[in-house]
């Protein structure tokens, strides 16, 4: 691949008309830049900037150039911009859905006239591309031609393993984090969508034993999640996929080796089979869109398999009756209508920062005066 030297050259000799100019360093390369293109007036565009020293070495100040010249730069990253002090900043919009539906429309149907048996799912694949152009091209390239109930079949299969050729584009701002700032963005799109900004924080906090805001920030300066107007974690679905996908793919058979669980099936077949491993870092379970289900059974016996089990949350749920164990590794522990008036006798709950057990009944002295310690603890949701 080409350096930042050979990127040095090529903008020369395009601006100035000289094949060949070889200026040997990045130093040399900044002064030839100075000198030929200070009386210019040039319209200079950098797709895709995603480290400061590429702008301190291609555009390290406006008076590099002649009056009325343009630098127009694209980046994931909004503090990059920020830092190097660009005053005008913009950022690109995703299509609205009138707009999308449009793009999409054109994309798989001839002279974009839509068949009406295919408005909803129209409108499902709008939602789920989260308005990106990409997303919309190449799903629709994937829909063309096709009947409702493959149409229904492929985005069924999408949202479970969205296509390479954009998993690949979207992961690119994934694979610039720090390992910190991967584990929370995994974090939050698996298992805390939805959520109170807050409530994430205090979770975070309470998980890595240190305030995660700056984290998060990151994210949300890469685009990677939104806080919406009334105080909500929420990525984009298609970003959402993805972050789920990366966990999916540690282990795609066995999700007792994955470092999160939350979907339903994934973690009754782990908790009823006692599958726990070491490798299992957050349960979460929500069943509060399911109707009439089946109590689940799990007697805790694998606590002792998941010794980095460190996030317990169960809402909605049904459970037979409460374990015989939890794992000691516990820092955050929530769960809605525990099934017993007492936690397990030799559970070690020193670790344990975040208890909250509402919707139990009855509760036993003991476990009304373990849970005072505790800032929010239990009650009536």
């Amino acid at each position: 691949m080409h350096g930042l030297v050979h990127l040095q050259n090529r903008l020369l000799s395009e601006m100035v008309g000289l094949k060949d100019i070889q200026s040997g360093n990045a130093g040399r390369g900044v002064s030839g830049i100075k000198y030929r293109l200070r009386r210019k007036k040039v319209l200079l565009i950098l797709d895709n900037v995603d480290t400061l020293e590429q702008l301190e070495i291609l555009v390290g100040g406006l008076d590099w150039f002649g009056p009325g010249s343009r630098v127009i730069i694209t980046s994931r990253d909004k503090h990059l911009l920020a830092f190097h002090g660009f005053e005008r900043r913009y950022e690109v919009q995703e299509l609205n859905h009138v707009d999308a539906l449009e793009l999409l429309s054109h994309r798989v149907f001839k002279q974009g006239i839509v068949d009406p048996n295919y408005t909803e799912l129209l409108s499902r694949v709008v939602t789920y591309a989260s308005g990106i152009p990409l997303a919309l091209e190449v799903i629709g390239s994937n829909l063309s031609g096709k009947s409702v109930d493959q149409w229904k079949h492929t985005l069924d299969r999408f949202e479970r393993n969205p296509p390479n050729n954009i998993q690949n584009i979207l992961q690119i701002s994934f694979d610039d984090l720090d390992q910190e700032e991967k584990n929370v963005f995994l974090d939050i799109t698996c298992c805390f969508k939805g959520y109170e900004l807050t409530d994430v924080v205090d979770i975070l906090r309470a998980r890595y034993g240190q305030d995660m805001k700056n984290h998060i920030e990151v994210l949300i300066d890469k685009s990677l999640i939104h806080i919406s107007l009334d105080g909500k974690v929420t990525p984009r679905p298609l970003i959402e996929n993805m972050g789920k996908k990366i966990v999916i793919d540690e282990s795609p058979s066995d999700p007792g080796r994955r470092s999160r669980l939350w979907f339903r099936e994934d973690i009754v077949q782990v908790l009823k089979n006692n599958k726990g491993t070491s490798n299992i870092e957050i349960i979460h379970l929500d069943s509060s869109l399911i109707e009439n289900e089946e109590a689940i059974e799990w007697d805790g016996e694998d606590s002792e398999e998941m010794p980095n089990l460190r996030i317990l949350i169960i809402r909605k749920c049904h459970f037979s009756k409460a374990p015989k164990y939890l794992p000691n590794s516990l820092k955050v522990l929530e769960w809605w209508r525990y099934p017993s008036e007492e936690l397990p006798s030799d559970f070690d709950s020193k670790k344990l920062v975040i208890c909250k057990l509402p919707n139990m009944g009855f509760m036993s002295p003991d476990l009304t005066e373990f849970l005072q310690g505790f800032a929010i603890s239990f009650g009536r949701l």
